[in-house]
């Protein structure tokens, strides 16, 4: 487990409530959790847990973390795209 805001600034009056940071930080990780399937996502605020993405290695368990980021309605409109480069 990494804390990544161990090192708060110095300029606290730059900082908004605890409750706006929170969205920020809370939409940066939902960014975060769409783009790397791989890796584990845990927000705790305050010692609770907010959110908490498992890694996910198979499509069923994509499609439920994709729910949960996105709702369950986004994931039975979405149609997959892949695409293959080749270099």
């Amino acid at each position: 487990m990494v804390d990544l805001f161990f090192n708060t600034p110095a300029r606290r009056k730059f900082l908004r409530t605890d409750k706006t940071e929170l969205g920020h930080i809370d939409e940066l990780l939902k960014r975060i959790a769409l783009s790397r399937f791989d890796v584990a996502i845990t927000l705790r605020h305050n010692g609770t847990i907010v959110r908490q993405y498992r890694a996910a290695s198979n499509e069923s368990q994509k499609e439920k973390r994709l729910a949960a980021i996105c709702g369950h309605q986004f994931v039975k409109t979405a149609v997959a795209v892949s695409l293959n480069i080749k270099v």
